[in-house]
């Protein structure tokens, strides 16, 4: 198919088309010509080369001066037309972190969901809000910082219960304590920046003086703390004593997908974990790197390291793009010391560990053992009222969404309790409409008969790449697969069984509405007769 293409000897970007003409990859390369005559004479063996060749059927390319340039058009292509394979990451609303807003004279610590680039201090992500929570309900017993809103502390005129129980110093009247306060807040960024041992020390200080001044609940509750957080650092340990602010990237490669892990180190400790799954792109290297550019972006800003499992060619590029960006320094390495080899066989583990949750779709794929992704489903019911009035539904369902536009009712001719051949008929006249967008699995509502005659219609039309399966109305909704004897039968509740489930009741739905349509109209036409 490829055997004329002419591949240019320069950097750009390649677009990867399918059969529709849709872009299904997006890819840059230092030698456009080389990367892609790696890819078509599979001299590249990785699984994923293969896949992605399955579907390609055409090839564009857009030549540039550099390779940075190459890097800049990508990102731009990618997010305009959004291709199947390459990194797309929802907008994240669960990167939760607390603020210090150093813009002003006074400022208090803050709950935000969004980090921004306005000269703010941001420690985080923390796994969860009711997390933030507790830990301000613990500073401000221990560091009197204000707590009021901004409009309440300029109108403020007196100071409040805070200040009477020792937990706010009031700035809000006494604006001859900047100094003071300047102090407290660089005690709280030493706490919150994971700096034990110095915050230790000043916890002890302020316990004794405490217990001198007599406040003895207030010095218990500071042991108590002190205790906590020196048995929290003996059980977690310091993970970098090199790069104690780092994330670190692991990844799991399996089928089309590819999972990833970062860990947020602060401090020298794990403070938080998020974890994605995303189609695989030509190679895993190239994957890794778009999801980097992806994720560090103006809401999501990257600490000093980003520790990665891999090299990428283009790491140089986005380091520079970063500090035009991030206005700060960022380096992206690979592990080359024990510490931050065990650290990435952590992310790893954290990666291969989060494989296990799969989309419905990816968990019927496993269950069939299909070499391919599912992305459309069709269903087909056959159904009649007493051997009369004979019909079959068609529901169709694309990335776990019923697409009801693509719905289709066939209705049979031909009367009687031959639900085999109501399901052959209708088969074959949908089949015959060649614009309607192909299956990748028919599920056929019903057992091992009904399965074989639409696996005998799909032969005779030489639609051998169409998969099917028969899904049968019984006690454990046994699943018949072609050149098995015995059925699949799935747990209750798994996803995969949901799905077919859904289609089922739907194809049903969609059938039984039609019906009592016929019916009422046939009982009309009886009395005018």
């Amino acid at each position: 198919m490829f055997e004329k293409l002419v591949v240019p000897d320069k950097s750009g970007v390649y677009l990867m088309r399918d059969e529709r003409d849709s872009i299904i990859y997006i890819g840059k390369a230092k030698n456009l010509k080389k990367r892609i005559n790696d890819y078509l004479k599979q001299k590249d063996a990785r699984p994923q080369i293969a896949f992605l060749l399955k579907r390609l059927k055409k090839i564009d390319f857009i030549i540039t001066e550099n390779e940075k340039e190459a890097l800049i058009l990508e990102d731009t292509l990618i997010k305009k037309h959004r291709p199947r394979y390459n990194i797309q990451l929802k907008d994240d609303k669960n990167y939760l972190c607390i603020k210090i807003d150093k813009s002003k004279k006074f400022p208090k610590l803050e709950f935000v969901r969004r980090v921004k680039k306005d000269g703010g201090i941001y420690f985080g992500p923390y796994p969860s809000a009711k997390t933030i929570r507790e830990i301000i309900s613990t500073i401000s017993k221990i560091f009197p910082l204000r707590r009021c809103s901004d409009r309440n502390f300029e109108k403020r005129t007196k100071p409040c219960l805070y200040f009477e129980i020792n937990e706010c110093i009031a700035p809000c009247v006494y604006k001859d304590k900047e100094k003071e306060y300047e102090k407290i807040l660089k005690e709280v960024e030493l706490f919150l920046s994971g700096k034990t041992q110095k915050v230790i020390k000043i916890l002890e200080k302020k316990m004794w003086n405490y217990a001198d001044k007599r406040e003895y609940e207030r010095s218990a509750f500071l042991r108590d703390l002190i205790k906590k957080m020196k048995l929290v650092e003996e059980k977690q340990g310091v993970f970098l004593q090199k790069y104690p602010d780092v994330d670190a990237l692991g990844t799991f490669l399996y089928g089309e997908k590819i999972n990833i892990a970062i860990l947020f180190i602060r401090g020298g400790r794990l403070v938080n974990k998020k974890t994605y799954t995303h189609f695989l792109g030509p190679s895993e290297e190239e994957t890794l790197s778009q999801f980097i550019r992806t994720f560090y972006n103006d809401k999501v800003i990257p600490p000093d390291v980003i520790l990665i499992p891999l090299e990428t060619e283009d790491k140089i590029y986005i380091e520079e793009d970063f500090e035009k960006i991030f206005g700060k320094k960022i380096k992206i390495i690979t592990a080359k010391d024990e510490e931050t080899k065990r650290l990435i066989e952590l992310a790893n583990l954290n990666a291969s560990n989060f494989s296990k949750d799969y989309s419905g779709m990816e968990e019927l794929r496993k269950v069939l053992n299909l070499n391919k992704e599912i992305e459309r489903i069709e269903c087909y019911d056959a159904t009649h009222i007493f051997g009369k009035l004979n019909l079959t539904s068609m529901v169709v369902m694309e990335k776990e969404i019923l697409k009801k536009e693509d719905y289709r009712l066939f209705n049979i001719e031909k009367e009687g309790f031959d639900d085999i051949h109501a399901l052959k008929e209708a088969l074959e006249r949908r089949f015959k409409h060649k614009e309607w967008p192909y299956p990748d699995l028919i599920v056929i509502d019903g057992g091992k008969g009904q399965l074989n005659g639409a696996l005998k219609v799909l032969e005779d039309m030489g639609l051998k790449d169409i998969y099917v399966i028969g899904f049968a109305k019984d006690i454990d909704n046994s699943i018949y697969v072609p050149d098995r004897k015995n059925p699949i039968i799935l747990k209750k509740g798994s996803k995969a069984l949901k799905i077919l489930s859904l289609l089922r009741q739907s194809a049903h739905n969609f059938a039984n509405r039609h019906l009592k349509r016929r019916i009422k109209k046939k009982i009309r036409e009886d009395d005018i007769d």
